[in-house]
C-alpha cells in the first residue's frame, strides 16, 4: 500500500480525541484502505487535474494574464474569495500587482511597499504567511480594499521563478489567496497544495521565458539575413536608407509601434532626425529636423553630456540604453517633449545608442502607443542586437566600398607613372 497503516494507527492512538472511543483493532486497517481506495484516490485525481490546468496554461499569453488565469484555477480549488500576484520589483524595491481574480481595479493597489508588509515578509523568508484576521494585522496596511472586497483572511505563498541565464536575476513573487472566513484556521493540506499549484505556475512563467529565448534567437537570425540583402547590393548606402530598408520587413517580427534614427554632429551639439517608421498618414516623423542636445535632458543624459544623478520608478538608465517608462511623470523630458507625447498618445520610450569606434553617431528610439506596456526585457534585447548589427552593416559596407575602390586607385597610379 502507498501509506504505512502501522505508523499510521500508532498516530491515531496517540490523539487525545481518540479517547472515549471504542473501536477494535480490525477496524484501523480497514478504515485506512478505504480511505485510500476511494478518498485519496478521488483527491489525487482532483489535484492532478488542478495542475494540470495550470501547467498547460499557454506561455504565449502575457505573464500578467497568466497569473490571472492560474490565480482564477487557485481560488476556484482552495474555495478561496479572490487571489492576488505580486512581484518584487528590485529596482523600486516595492511590490507590484500582476494579476488579480476577480478583476476589479478598485481591489487592488499597484504597489505596496517591501518592508513591513505580508508579500514582503513571504519574499524574505521563502515561507508562506497566514492571517487569520486581516483587520487585526498591522502589516495590512490599507484595511480600505479589505472592506470592499469582504474578506477576512488570508493565505501568502511564496513563488519562485529561478534565472535561466546569467545575466537574468531571479524572479521573487507572492500570491495571496483570500477568504470570507474571520479566524479562519488554514490546514497543512490546503497550504501544501497551494504552494504545490505556485511552483506549477513557476514553471510556466520559465516555459514562457524558454520559448521567447528560442523565439529572440530567430528575430535575431531574421534581422541579420535582411540586413546582409541589403549588403548584397552596389553602391554606398547610408545608415538611414538601411533604417528604411530594415524597418518595415522587421515590423511583423518584432513589435514595432513607431520608431525613428536620429544622427548625432561630430560636436555632440545637434541631432537630425534620419529616418522614422511607421510613414503613414498621420505620422509625427518630420525627416530631417534638427534638434539642439541642450533642448532636453534625456538628450544630455544619452550622449554622456550629463550624468544621472535620479531615482526614479519612471525611467531605467543603463550604459546600453535609456527608457522613459512614463513621459509624463519623468524629469528627463521638458513640458515641450510632454506635450508632444501626449499629443500622439506616447506611453513609454526607449533610446538605444548607436556607437561607431567608441563614439556615438546615432540613435534610435522606439515608442509604444496608447495604452501599452513599456517594451520588456526580451524586447529590448532584440532592439539592442539590432543597433548592434546596424552599426556591423555599415562598417561592412564601409569596407566593401573601399576594397572596391582600392583596385581602381591603384590602377589610375600605374597609369599616370607610366
Amino acid at each position: 500500500m502507498l501509506i504505512d497503516i502501522e505508523n499510521i494507527i500508532g498516530a491515531f492512538k496517540q490523539e487525545a480525541w481518540k479517547n472515549g472511543i471504542s473501536v477494535s483493532n480490525e477496524l484501523w486497517p480497514k478504515l485506512l484502505g478505504w480511505i485510500q481506495e476511494h478518498i485519496l484516490s478521488d483527491f489525487l485525481t482532483q489535484i492532478t487535474r488542478q495542475v494540470d490546468e495550470i501547467v498547460d496554461i499557454d506561455p504565449d499569453l502575457s505573464e500578467r494574464k497568466i497569473f490571472e488565469m492560474a490565480s482564477r484555477y487557485m481560488v476556484g480549488f482552495l474555495g478561496a474569495h479572490s487571489a492576488s500576484v505580486r512581484i518584487y520589483d528590485p529596482q523600486t524595491g516595492q511590490m507590484l500587482s500582476y494579476g488579480l481574480f476577480p478583476y476589479k481595479e478598485d481591489e487592488r493597489e499597484n504597489v505596496i511597499p517591501l518592508d513591513g508588509s505580508i508579500a514582503g515578509e513571504v519574499i524574505k523568508s521563502l515561507k508562506p504567511v497566514i492571517v487569520p484576521d486581516i483587520f487585526e494585522d498591522q502589516r495590512y496596511q490599507n484595511k480600505d480594499i479589505i472592506y470592499r472586497k469582504g474578506v477576512s483572511s488570508l493565505m501568502a505563498i511564496p513563488l519562485d521563478i529561478p534565472r535561466l541565464y546569467p545575466r537574468e536575476r531571479d524572479t521573487a513573487g507572492v500570491i495571496q489567496i483570500y477568504y470570507l472566513e474571520k479566524g479562519r484556521t488554514f490546514t497543512n493540506l490546503e497550504i501544501q497544495v497551494a504552494n504545490l499549484m505556485a511552483k506549477r505556475l513557476s514553471f510556466v512563467i520559465a516555459r514562457k521565458k524558454i520559448l521567447s529565448m528560442h523565439k529572440s534567437n530567430e528575430k535575431k537570425e531574421l534581422i541579420i539575413q535582411h540586413i546582409f540583402r541589403i549588403l548584397e547590393k552596389r553602391g554606398g548606402i547610408k545608415m538611414g536608407e538601411i533604417f528604411n530598408r530594415l524597418m518595415p520587413d522587421l515590423s511583423d517580427i518584432i513589435n514595432l509601434q513607431s520608431c525613428a534614427l536620429f544622427s548625432v554632429s561630430r560636436n555632440l551639439e545637434d541631432i537630425v532626425l534620419e529616418a522614422g517608421y511607421s510613414e503613414s498618414e498621420g505620422s509625427y516623423h518630420n525627416i530631417g529636423v534638427r534638434f539642439p542636445v541642450k533642448s532636453e535632458p534625456v538628450f544630455e543624459i544619452l550622449l554622456n553630456l550629463m550624468d544621472y544623478t535620479g531615482d526614479s520608478i519612471y525611467e531605467v538608465v543603463s550604459q546600453s540604453y535609456l527608457l522613459v517608462v512614463d513621459p509624463q511623470r519623468t524629469e528627463l523630458m521638458t513640458e515641450n517633449l510632454k506635450h508632444f507625447a501626449t499629443l500622439y498618445n506616447i506611453n513609454s520610450i526607449l533610446y538605444i545608442p548607436l556607437y561607431m569606434d567608441g563614439e556615438i553617431t546615432h540613435f534610435m528610439t522606439f515608442d509604444t502607443l496608447d495604452q501599452r506596456q513599456p517594451y520588456r526585457d526580451d524586447e529590448i534585447d532584440i532592439f539592442l542586437f539590432l543597433g548592434h548589427e546596424l552599426i556591423k552593416a555599415q562598417k561592412m559596407k564601409s569596407y566593401l566600398n573601399e576594397v572596391v575602390r582600392t583596385p581602381l586607385i591603384q590602377l589610375r597610379t600605374i597609369l599616370m607613372d607610366s
